[in-house]
């Protein structure tokens, strides 16, 4: 099944919505449910198998960290399936698909760039000037 490129009012859409939410998100609303969509031990068992490709051996993690990671993975997926369906209702589709989800993800990425960008800018832009400007740091 092939798929028209997205329009540019599609992109803005789906750019408005990530922005929208990762603004506004508040993550405690998983926190509120009754059952966690992601459970510990599973997510433990994955940051270990990870560890272990990448440093060759197991590196302790304390559950506090694990519940934190569980906490931003979560909120990362409910950004990307909101954004991704409001992309799908621009297409005019009931069914979100891979190239949705791809166009979130790539947009959420844009979003986190900007950023980082924009703090390191914050952080080292005027200290920067003023060297360049006066000569003093």
């Amino acid at each position: 099944m092939t798929h028209e490129q997205p329009s540019l009012d599609h992109v803005k859409r789906v750019k408005h919505e990530i922005e929208k939410l990762t603004d506004r998100f508040n993550p405690d609303f998983i926190r509120r449910r009754r059952r966690q969509a992601i459970r510990r031990g599973s997510l433990k068992r994955m940051i270990h198998t990870i560890m272990k490709v990448l440093f060759g051996r197991d590196i302790k993690i304390l559950n506090e960290a694990v519940d934190l990671l569980r906490n931003i993975l979560q909120a990362r997926i409910v950004t990307l399936i909101l954004a991704a369906k409001t992309s799908a209702d621009c297409a005019e589709r009931n069914n979100i698909d891979l190239e949705d989800l791809t166009l979130a993800a790539k947009l959420l990425e844009d979003k986190e760039h900007a950023k980082m960008l924009r703090r390191s800018y914050n952080k080292w832009g005027d200290r920067r000037w003023r060297m360049y400007r006066y000569g003093t740091k």
